[in-house]
Parts: C-alpha cells; sequence; structure tokens
C-alpha cells in the first residue's frame, strides 16, 4: 500500500474525537461517513448526537462533508 493512504491517526468513533483536536491539527474539512459512522444504517432522520456533533464542527469554522453509500 502506498504511505500516503496510511492512516495518521485512529479513533474508535467519531464521537470520540475532541473538536479541538481538529483545530491544533489545522483540519479545516471533515468528511464523514452516515451510515454506521455518525448513526445506523436503519435511521430515517439523523440522531441528536450526530446533529450535535455537526453543530460544534461547524461552529468552530470546520467544514462538515457528510457522504452516504446509502439510498
Amino acid at each position: 500500500m502506498l504511505k500516503i493512504f496510511r492512516p495518521t491517526y485512529h479513533a474508535q468513533s467519531v464521537y470520540d474525537i475532541d473538536i479541538n483536536f481538529y483545530k491544533k491539527h489545522g483540519f479545516k474539512n471533515v468528511i464523514v461517513d452516515l451510515d454506521n459512522t455518525l448513526d445506523s444504517y436503519k435511521l430515517f432522520e439523523p440522531s441528536v448526537r450526530a446533529k450535535e456533533l455537526i453543530k460544534r464542527l461547524l461552529a468552530a469554522g470546520i467544514d462538515v462533508f457528510i457522504i452516504s453509500n446509502n439510498h
């Protein structure tokens, strides 16, 4: 595997990452998968926890891009 595709950081959950981590390391954008990362693929709308995480990231000046391969 090419070295550029090896992760630099690892967390068990996106919810385990402190918002200050992103700021400290100069992240301006975060890309997260909706299904089984923010919430279960079985949910019809985002949980309060997911909405709060997105709000906190945006408030910190970090753009959030949510992707999904689910319909």
